[in-house]
């Protein structure tokens, strides 16, 4: 092994085969699915104003939020597909390409009677990428964060992807009443976040302060109140 592959930074892959890898939409980096309502949100209010005179700032301010939407990967629709549905979206027709698999269905037995929309049954989501990742390493599949999808909300798991070398493919409660329309290639459909299993936080406590943690705590409390950008200037590891 060389010294170059020992430091190199952990990789993670997206394989499929070559005809698929040619002609289907592919995984990439969350920052490049910024979701629209974000990217036209202005970063001031135009009427109110802060503790300090100044124009209010807006989420699109927040970098917490950016860096929560932006962390990871986006694996989104592979191909178009034309969904319809009924009056409370109990029933749902799906037309897709004859020659590539891009959904399957789960009965609504799967998820249950106590399930928050009864009677829904799930769309399968196919990916045709395996993902890998290094030895010590999973993936968290959550809905794309932020993203405020109102026509569906895609199921969490984790999934040690160093060890599984088969694809995931991602379950899905379709939420939107009489639909009629293409959900076009490309939409975001679930946001892939690699971590190390060694560095997981399996244990918590709760507790009272003790007096040094509470004084660190007004201290910042006070120089967020002194400075509007105190947190990103000083705070913020950048990702």
């Amino acid at each position: 092994m060389s010294l170059l592959s020992i430091f190199k930074d952990p990789l993670i892959e997206f394989l499929a085969t070559e005809e698929n890898y040619n002609v289907l939409v592919s995984p990439a980096p969350a920052n490049k699915f910024i979701p629209d309502w974000y990217k036209v949100l202005p970063s001031h209010s135009k009427k109110f104003r802060d503790a300090k005179g100044g124009l209010a700032m807006t989420a699109k301010k927040c970098l917490p939020m950016m860096d929560a939407m932006t962390y990871g990967y986006i694996i989104p629709l592979a191909g178009d597909v034309h969904i319809r549905t009924n009056n409370d979206a109990t029933r749902i027709d799906i037309t897709e390409n004859p020659f590539i698999k891009l959904t399957d269905e789960h009965s609504a037995e799967q998820v249950g009677t106590q399930f928050p929309y009864p009677g829904r049954h799930l769309v399968k989501f196919i990916n045709h990428f395996v993902i890998k990742t290094p030895p010590g390493y999973s993936c968290l599949f959550t809905a794309p964060i932020n993203h405020l999808e109102t026509r569906f909300h895609t199921l969490g798991a984790i999934v040690e992807t160093d060890k599984y070398d088969r694809e995931v493919n991602f379950p899905t409660c379709w939420l939107a009443a009489n639909y009629d329309d293409i959900l076009p290639a490309g939409t975001p459909i679930i946001q892939c976040i690699p971590f190390k299993r060694s560095t997981t936080i399996h244990d918590c406590e709760v507790r009272p302060f003790t007096d040094a943690e509470f004084k660190k705590h007004e201290i910042t409390r006070m120089k967020q109140d002194n400075q509007n950008s105190y947190y990103v200037n000083n705070l913020r590891v950048k990702k």
